[in-house]
């Protein structure tokens, strides 16, 4: 995965809110 790096970053940025959206891309 290339962008599990780039998303890593931008969870820590966001928080929370994107905690949520962030688990579904996970499973992608």
């Amino acid at each position: 995965m290339a962008g599990h790096s780039k998303w890593a970053n931008i969870q820590h940025r966001k928080g929370r809110q994107d905690e949520k959206r962030g688990k579904a891309w996970t499973r992608v």
